[in-house]
């Protein structure tokens, strides 16, 4: 199977991660106030150990990125609710750290 490009979002047609289930949230600058900006966001499985369930190194399955809208909010949509996930922002103007949130489950 390969994945579709559709806009800036490239689509994951693995059946595994296949869904209705979704993600969302808002990239912003850090601040007084906190600025929503527009930055890449990455989103991957997390594939558990089959011995002790224990999330390792090289275990993230990739799934897809897309581009913020302006006002910062991102959405994955067709998740499976039966994993979690692993979402990284980066900052293509090199001022910040990539953030990263784990343990992310899809609703």
């Amino acid at each position: 199977m390969s994945d579709d490009i559709i806009g800036r979002v490239i689509v994951s047609q693995h059946p595994y991660f296949s869904g209705t289930a979704s993600l969302s949230g808002t990239v912003k600058n850090t601040g007084s106030p906190n600025t929503p900006v527009q930055r890449v966001v990455v989103l991957f499985a997390e594939i558990p150990s089959p011995k002790n369930n224990a999330l390792k190194r090289g275990n993230l399955h990739y799934i897809a990125e897309k581009v913020s809208e302006p006002d910062g909010t991102w959405q994955f949509d067709n998740l499976s609710p039966d994993f979690k996930y692993t979402v990284q922002a980066w900052d293509d103007t090199g001022l910040y750290a990539p953030v990263i949130g784990a343990g992310l489950v899809a609703t």
